[in-house]
């Protein structure tokens, strides 16, 4: 990063680009890494051996997310922001027959505050279109990330209930669904 007066860093450029299969190793460990940083609690006894039994770097899982990004199905879009060579976030959106979805968006912590998140989402809620409700899950102790996408018109909605439990310790993540509905020339 180049220096300014003042010993203020400049922000560096960041390109948003569509990932590809050879992004998939390095999404696996900022999905990783995010947990680790995120979603550890107390209170509800979540540690990182319950994030690092979800296994997120299995050659099976990252094969899985690499064969999403080959797929050009018009379903499912993952993009990824890069600083330089170096991928510093990832968002992913699904589009269904009833509602569209934010599936993931991730941004590692030391680059967080910088809008690399908002320009990430705007990015993937211009290729959602618009033309229908979008949701997505958030853990309901992440009000940063609750407070993120109020900005982007987001309402907090009901309980998430997993048909699984997240960790195989027989814990989970509290999550609530999140609404955007879709945009009024579109109703």
């Amino acid at each position: 990063m180049q220096q300014l007066p003042g010993n203020k860093t400049s922000k560096p450029k960041i390109t948003i680009a569509k990932a590809v299969p050879q992004d998939a190793q390095t999404l696996a460990r900022i999905k990783q890494r995010i947990w680790l940083d995120t979603y550890q609690n107390k209170e509800l006894r979540i540690n990182a051996d319950d994030i690092f039994a979800k296994d997120f770097l299995c050659k099976e899982r990252i094969a899985k997310r690499a064969e999403h990004m080959q797929v050009n199905d018009g379903i499912n879009y993952t993009l990824v922001a890069r600083a330089g060579e170096h991928i510093v976030g990832y968002g992913r959106a699904i589009k269904g027959d009833e509602f569209d979805e934010i599936a993931t968006l991730y941004i590692l912590p030391e680059w967080q505050s910088m809008g690399i998140g908002s320009d990430l989402l705007s990015h993937l809620l211009e290729w959602l279109g618009g033309n229908r409700d979008v949701k997505l899950g958030v853990v309901q102790y992440n009000l940063k990330a609750i407070r993120f996408y109020e900005k982007f018109c987001f309402t907090l909605g009901k309980k998430i209930s997993h048909a699984e439990l997240t960790f195989s310790s027989g814990k989970d993540l509290p999550e609530v669904e999140m609404l955007k509905p879709k945009e009024k020339s579109h109703q």
